[in-house]
């Protein structure tokens, strides 16, 4: 049986970030001496920088202050770079666009690599981290004026303050999208992003660090392999995934690897230390407010299903690992397209060996449950899927386990829906189930009377089948004729 697949998602939640929201404290009352230690004049800069950070934003001079940015006395350079700063963090509204049309961003570019004024580099940080946070025109206007070479620069300064403001600019850049992502990439950046971990102790450092990494993967095209670079941060991301216990981290590296899940990665995701995390980490975020976390929620199924995808084996080892407790509670959660997702892993999961079956059929309240939702969801998705997972599990092809169907009340469910005026999909679900619970009967004693056909003689849906013969669609009507002549026929013909 085709199996169904999911839709796809944004690649792009939470994929942005911006400084606008930090802590109304200026960024200089965190800096230590050693930012102006070298700087000339550095008492009366650092003054400058206290003054002007807390005077009011003005944004009505915000031009004034762009062409100040090319003036060759430092003084009114600090102070003109402080001013687009507090406006950039103070006032609402985007000044990008002034920004960018008056050419501010390429004196704010060279400050970046200014080593000779660390706070030069951290306003001008700041200031284009923010930018970096607009629109898709913005952070293309940025790359045209030469930022990444700015930052490849950049991120060999020594104060934590700017490297950290660099990896935002890096992280929103390769956020954008795929041009934006493989420029990054190109660029040799990926290299010097890693160089950091051991340059750095700061754990916020790693946050970033793992934040861009996310951000490149998941933004490399699903229909190419993943490239050497991808790859080798692919494994990082599962590797801090189950190391670290911050929600952030483990957050990125979820949104990371859910967008990648193949053939060629599932091997390095079936560690038993990622699966036992992930598993965990699941039934957390079920057991939380779930709207908070709807789009890592969705990001984690995406990983599951991707998984039972693959092959039967890796099927089994997530259920050995408790999967199946994880899809009966979001069967039971509110969001209608959570239950979806796990209706569809479900169907995946009962496709393949007798002992997968078996495990759903045995996990308590599972089957009862995908059997309720049938009846008491008027969610058509959630109505096709339910049946789509008991149709694929009548493929079984042990007596215990069709009995146990049968118990469950599946035929019972089966016959309630065999309407005319039901959905064509949730119809031919139901007569492929139909057929696979024939035929093994068939199987069972191919010169007796089918069980299973008497069976629905006497509950009056062999003539439902024949009043379906003038449903309207053609594949309704091909589904009944098939089933007719190769079982009720055959057991008038015996």
């Amino acid at each position: 049986m085709t199996v169904q697949l999911k839709n796809e998602r944004s690649n792009l939640i939470n994929s942005k970030r911006t400084f606008f929201t930090k802590s109304k404290e200026s960024v200089e009352d965190n800096r230590t001496a050693a930012f102006y230690q070298n700087v000339p004049n550095k008492e009366e800069i650092s003054a400058i920088v206290a003054v002007a950070a807390h005077e009011p934003p003005e944004p009505q001079s915000f031009r004034k202050f762009i062409t100040e940015l090319r003036d060759t006395d430092i003084k009114v350079v600090t102070r003109a770079l402080v001013k687009i700063r507090v406006i950039y963090t103070k006032v609402p509204g985007s000044f990008n666009d002034e920004l960018i049309g008056y050419d501010g961003i390429s004196p704010i570019l060279d400050f970046l690599q200014n080593f000779m004024y660390p706070h030069l580099q951290a306003e001008a940080a700041w200031i284009v981290s923010n930018v970096s946070a607009g629109s898709s025109d913005d952070t293309h206007a940025l790359i045209n004026k030469g930022v990444l070479g700015a930052l490849q620069k950049g991120l060999h300064c020594p104060f934590e303050e700017v490297v950290l403001h660099l990896l935002y600019i890096l992280g929103n850049i390769s956020a954008d999208c795929h041009f934006c992502r493989n420029q990054v990439v190109s660029a040799g950046l990926i290299g010097d992003i890693q160089a950091l971990s051991s340059k750095f102790s700061n754990p916020l450092m790693n946050t970033k660090i793992i934040w861009v990494m996310s951000n490149v993967v998941r933004l490399q095209p699903r229909s190419e392999p993943l490239s050497e670079v991808s790859m080798a941060l692919f494994q990082r991301l599962i590797s801090e995934f189950i190391q670290t216990q911050e929600f952030e981290v483990q957050n990125d590296c979820i949104f990371g690897l859910s967008k990648h899940v193949s053939l060629r990665t599932a091997e390095l995701l079936m560690q038993e230390d990622f699966l036992v995390k992930l598993r965990q980490f699941h039934e957390d975020l079920l057991g939380q407010k779930i709207s908070q976390n709807i789009g890592l929620i969705a990001a984690i199924h995406d990983i599951i299903s991707g998984l039972s995808l693959c092959q039967d084996s890796f099927i089994i080892d997530m259920i050995r690992l408790g999967f199946l407790r994880n899809l009966h509670m979001t069967l039971c959660c509110q969001e209608t397209a959570f239950v979806i997702d796990a209706l569809v892993i479900l169907s995946n999961f009962v496709v393949g060996t007798d002992t997968q079956v078996s495990a759903v059929l045995a996990e308590s309240g599972l089957v009862d449950r995908i059997i309720s939702l049938n009846y008491s969801s008027k969610d058509s998705g959630v109505q096709k899927n339910s049946l789509w997972v008991l149709a694929n599990m009548c493929s079984t092809s042990s007596l215990e386990n069709v009995q146990s169907l049968i118990n469950f009340g599946v035929v019972k469910l089966f016959d309630e829906r065999l309407r005319m005026d039901e959905d064509v999909t949730t119809l031919i679900n139901i007569i492929e189930g139909m057929e696979r619970l024939a035929d093994f009967f068939h199987r069972m004693a191919p010169t007796s009377k089918n069980q299973f056909v008497q069976m629905i003689e006497e509950k009056g849906m062999a003539l439902k089948l024949e009043g379906l013969q003038n449903h309207k669609s053609e594949k309704v009507y091909a589904k009944v004729l098939a089933f007719m002549e190769k079982y009720l026929e055959m057991e008038e013909n015996d």
